[in-house]
């Protein structure tokens, strides 16, 4: 196991969050870019940690979706 690949994912992890959750709601051309990034994000990690990245992203994204659909049924 390599602690400081988990830390390197981690942390790019919390600025992808802090990124998107920023602008938040998002457009649908903002969301389009928010999954092509994740994307390239989860593609450059190694067979080693590729379940762990993926992971992790897939779940800030459900993150960014819950707080997103919250903002814009607010803003109703």
């Amino acid at each position: 196991m390599n602690i400081k690949e988990h830390y390197e994912i981690s942390s790019t992890a919390w600025k992808y969050f802090r990124k998107y959750a920023e602008q938040l709601p998002l457009s649908d051309d903002q969301w389009n870019s928010a999954c092509k990034e994740m994307i390239d994000i989860c593609n450059q990690y190694g067979k080693d940690v590729a379940q762990f990245a993926s992971g992790i992203m897939y779940q800030t994204m459900l993150e960014l979706e819950r707080l997103d659909k919250r903002m814009k049924i607010a803003e109703m």
